[in-house]
């Protein structure tokens, strides 16, 4: 079964002009790779503030996974090993962390404490009575917890929305440059 994830990934290959990297004048290259690395940066910034908790958010990066004269590609995506582990569901499928954000969860069954078969000091299996977390700076023992769900965050779709943006204000900016390039005759 493949690993389910999700990666934002930026491939300057779909760039229109990612084609013709290798054949366009210095200026306009540099210019390009420029407005890429200011784009991956601009995304991983953006997946930072928008990841909920303390560790995960450190775990965005751009990773320069292709650079040649005819193209340059930046993948951003999240090196908590948390971030991509699959988590069985009890329907069977299976999804990870970033995913779970991502797209948030529905309200589920009550958590209770779960039986199991020799509980200490018993022969019968009765297990704990009771769940015990810690919360909001604040021991907490409960017979159950209301599990309302996890909201969705949208923070891969919201900042790959962003960089599509940007993506196209650099094309725009490139085709400019190239067009005076040719008219000046360059």
């Amino acid at each position: 079964m493949a690993k389910p994830t999700i990666e934002f990934k930026w491939q300057p290959d779909a760039f229109v002009l990612a084609s013709i990297m290798s054949q366009i004048d210095a200026d306009v290259r540099r210019e390009a790779e420029k407005g890429i690395k200011e784009i991956a940066n601009n995304a991983t910034r953006d997946l930072r503030k928008r990841t909920p908790g303390q560790n995960l958010p450190k775990g965005w990066a751009g990773v320069v996974t292709q650079n040649t004269p005819a193209s340059l590609r930046i993948e951003v995506r999240n090196f908590d090993p948390r971030a991509y582990k699959v988590i069985k569901l009890n329907d069977g499928r299976s999804t990870n962390l970033v995913e779970i954000l991502e797209y948030g969860t529905s309200p589920t069954k009550d958590i209770v404490p779960k039986r199991y078969k020799g509980g200490p000091g018993t022969d019968t299996g009765s297990g704990p009575k009771a769940l015990s977390f810690e919360a909001y700076g604040k021991r907490w023992v409960l017979k159950r917890v209301k599990h309302v769900g996890i909201r969705p965050y949208a923070m891969v779709r919201l900042t790959f929305l962003s960089a599509a943006v940007e993506m196209a204000q650099l094309q725009f900016k490139i085709t400019k440059m190239i067009q005076k390039k040719f008219k000046s005759g360059d």
